[in-house]
């Protein structure tokens, strides 16, 4: 199918933004009861083995991936050789080159619904309704994260930054859309204190 694709999308400082993209969906791959998915665009020498598309140990994952990302548990790490999508699209030359490196792990403080309790769905029941579409599904409301981030050969370093993370998808994507997200009050930093995360 024409629709099949698989992407990441970074946004940087200075409303810079990275896309990279491929086709190819068979190098994707995702945990069914755990939140861990990633792709390998390009493998330095070649991949390990052509019959596993899977999460790798991180020090694997630096050593044999050229271009790509996988979101482990409590880990992001991810090489993007992307480009800006100014020339109006995702897939390769359809924008200026870029590249962004990240490797960080993060502390969850508290999932989506309840600080004390189970992750709760987004959406609930009614995100099975391709009306509702794109769906979303805030993975990570608040969290503190620690590790670095190479953006266009600028590196930034951060320790117990707050921290939030969230899953679109869905054949139905919009061409813009803006949200509201904040982890980051006083009086609610530390994990000692009372968690306050607004979406």
């Amino acid at each position: 199918s024409v629709l099949k694709l698989a992407c990441i999308q970074v946004i940087g400082p200075s409303n810079g933004y990275l896309v990279q993209a491929d086709r190819d969906d068979t190098k994707f791959w995702a945990w069914k009861h755990q939140q861990a998915l990633g792709y390998t665009f390009e493998y330095k020498a070649g991949p390990p083995d052509d019959d596993c598309v899977t999460a790798m140990d991180p020090d694997e994952w630096r050593e044999t991936v050229k271009s790509g990302f996988q979101v482990l548990p409590t880990r992001l790490m991810g090489k993007i050789h992307g480009h800006d999508g100014t020339k109006g699209g995702v897939l390769k030359g359809q924008g200026n080159p870029g590249f962004c490196d990240f490797d960080f792990t993060f502390t969850p403080l508290c999932g989506w619904g309840d600080a004390d309790g189970e992750q709760k769905s987004t959406a609930g029941w009614l995100a099975s309704f391709a009306v509702f579409e794109p769906h979303w599904q805030v993975t990570t409301a608040d969290a503190r994260a620690t590790g670095t981030v190479t953006w266009q050969n600028t590196t930034y370093n951060f320790q117990n930054a707050p921290f939030y993370a969230e899953k679109n998808w869905g054949a139905a994507l919009p061409i813009k859309w803006y949200w509201t997200q904040c982890n980051s009050f006083d009086g609610f930093m530390s994990s000692a204190e009372p968690q306050l995360s607004v979406t």
